[in-house]
């Protein structure tokens, strides 16, 4: 099996905690499940140091004890820039760092793609920090209607988020399938 590393988020409707968003396949998800949607991805176990260093800054932010074995972790949204720094860090590795971090047979094209997808999602991690700090300072949400959609379907409740978006909150995890 591989390792299959994900960053998911979700919104609730902060005074009644009812979730706005939705994830594809919703209908065969647990309760606790439901809402989550993709933000970063990664696939393949030359990212088993992203996952232990997610796992670290969780842990450390939030005052856990969750490990690799762990199919669920929540993430304090005061790690995700922290996350965001490291992620920019891993998507350029020194030649002598490399072998510290990857497998000693890792192939140049599997370096290369280690640090480009390092560095897709250090975007968009960039981005929800964007996101999450706009609503913060100045309650707007920098989002379109139609890739807001996407995640937030039930066009009232997209309308009332763009409208006000700090009567909404964030919840964020690591999904860790292996």
């Amino acid at each position: 099996m591989g390792l299959d590393l994900y960053i998911e988020a979700r919104v609730r409707e902060r005074k009644t905690r009812r979730i706005i968003s939705v994830s594809s396949g919703d209908e065969y998800v647990y309760e606790d499940d439901r809402g989550f949607f993709e933000i970063c991805w990664w696939c393949s176990w030359i990212f088993e140091d992203i996952r232990a260093k997610m796992i670290e800054i969780c842990n450390r932010h939030a005052g856990t004890h969750y490990s690799d074995s762990d199919y669920v972790i929540p993430i304090p949204q005061s790690a995700l820039r922290d996350i965001y720094a490291y992620f920019v860090n891993r998507s350029f590795l020194p030649d002598d760092e490399c072998l510290e971090v990857l497998p000693c047979n890792i192939e140049w094209e599997e370096r290369n793609s280690y640090e480009i997808m390092n560095l897709q999602n250090a975007e968009k991690l960039h981005f929800v920090l964007y996101v999450l700090k706009s609503t913060e300072f100045a309650n707007y949400i920098p989002v379109d209607y139609h890739s807001g959609k996407k995640y937030i379907p039930i066009e009232n409740d997209l309308k009332l988020f763009g409208e006000n978006p700090q009567a909404y909150e964030w919840e964020f995890r690591i999904e860790n399938s292996y």
